[in-house]
């Protein structure tokens, strides 16, 4: 039962976290979805629905693992990588919110294989940016990171 009730919680974790990070991006992306209505904006959370339960059921599936792993092992190991993955899966998804939303606002796109082939052009990107912007968007990145990390910590999943 104990199994069911963390499984249920790191889920319900993951849903509330892309609930948030769609609200992240209709609130940086504002003044671009004025013109839309208020239903239309709100259907977007409605349909979102589909991509975040796949998706908060994939990253559940890692502490599924740990969990089948920590019935025959009383390794510290195994609070140490369920630490870390819970740190890699938030910062993953996390940059890609953030991008999505700063590519948004730039380019009204998505990420996509045209974004990602300006990677290898990281003088020009920097040279677009100011510092004050870069040095905003990694702060805002490390705030968040930093209260969905504890929120995981203090849901007692490590």
């Amino acid at each position: 039962m104990k199994s069911l009730i963390f499984l249920t919680k790191a889920f319900l974790f993951w849903m509330f976290f892309f609930f948030v990070q769609r609200l992240i991006f209709i609130g940086y992306n504002y003044n671009q979805l004025q013109t839309a209505p208020f239903a239309e904006i709100l259907k977007t959370l409605l349909f979102a629905l589909h991509l975040d339960f796949s998706t908060a059921c994939y990253f559940v599936f890692f502490s599924f693992l740990i969990l089948v792993i920590s019935n025959f092992s009383s390794a510290n190991w195994i609070i140490l990588a369920n630490k870390i993955i819970a740190f890699l899966l938030l910062l993953i998804a996390l940059l890609i919110c953030l991008s999505n939303a700063l590519l948004y606002k730039e380019w009204q796109s998505l990420i996509s294989k045209r974004a990602l082939s300006f990677l290898s052009y990281p003088e020009e990107i920097m040279a677009s940016l100011s510092i004050g912007y870069v040095l905003l968007s990694v702060l805002g990145i490390a705030f968040i990171q930093f209260m969905f990390y504890q929120l995981w910590k203090k849901m007692n999943f490590i």
